[in-house]
């Protein structure tokens, strides 16, 4: 769905449609935006962690789930969670 996530070309910036804000009012970084704060979204009603971590990593989401609207992942869960838990037995 998301192909290469080219949305601009720095090296072409001058150009108006390679500008950042063409870049940013694209369709494209809009569906992109909208799936990663529906995940963002999906986190907070799923976890009880959302309040101290603010709903994951999108890039880690893609990477492991294929979506960003995704919410736990293998990196949440060793590098988010157990580190949590840990600090919290400590205290």
């Amino acid at each position: 769905e998301w192909g290469n996530f080219i949305l601009g070309n720095v090296h072409r910036s001058g150009q108006s449609e390679n500008s950042f804000l063409a870049a940013v009012s694209s369709e494209k970084f809009l569906r992109l935006e909208q799936s990663i704060l529906a995940g963002i979204e999906n986190c907070k009603a799923q976890c009880p962690y959302f309040s101290v971590f603010g709903g994951g990593d999108p890039a880690n989401k893609y990477y492991e789930n294929r979506s960003f609207e995704s919410t736990e992942t293998e990196h949440c869960r060793f590098h988010v969670k157990a580190v949590f838990d840990s600090l919290m037995l400590l205290s």
